[in-house]
């Protein structure tokens, strides 16, 4: 969900909402787990604060660049791993309970797209939008260095999040 301030009529202060119930999978990386993988609950939830500039370029159709700040919520549900049985005189199971905590990162946020009006309050905008997040989690960050392998970003603790939207725009 966003919402914008028109400034000037070039110039827009905008704010965001996103909210996402995801379930990637995990491998787990003890030997004693052999491979296993198992999806594991993440609510998202971030907000952002926004400056957007718009350009006309052709019969009313403009141009729209945005780059801001915001902080990304993550919160991990508890995921257990079930470890090889024994059978002796009782027979038992070794369970690994991985990923349970919260962590929040800061993350600038850019992008760029097209505003189409339909009418002289009524248009579609298409964007593409990469949240740049900032983050230092590993799977210690969570208890469990040992069971599996968990690192946030590749190149300098960063992580892309590419998307691309369309919506409508209500002048009001």
């Amino acid at each position: 969900m966003r919402g914008a301030f028109e400034v000037d009529p070039r110039w827009f202060i905008e704010t965001e909402m996103v909210f996402s119930d995801m379930e990637p999978a995990v491998e787990a990386t003890d030997p004693r787990l052999a491979g296993q993988t198992a999806p594991f609950g993440v609510d998202l939830f971030a907000v952002s604060v926004s400056v957007a500039r718009r350009l006309p370029i052709a019969n009313r159709v403009e141009l729209v660049f945005s780059g801001g700040v915001g902080a990304l919520r993550l919160a991990f549900e508890e995921q257990r791993f079930q470890g090889p049985c024994f059978q002796g005189t009782i027979f038992s199971c070794d369970v690994f309970t991985v990923l349970e905590g919260s962590a929040t990162d800061v993350f600038l946020n850019l992008g760029a797209g097209l505003v189409v009006p339909v009418k002289q309050r009524l248009g579609f905008r298409f964007e593409g939008r990469d949240r740049i997040q900032f983050c230092d989690h590993t799977a210690s960050s969570f208890g469990t260095p040992e069971i599996i392998s968990f690192t946030c970003g590749d190149e300098g603790n960063k992580l892309h999040h590419l998307s691309g939207s369309v919506g409508l725009e209500i002048a009001l």
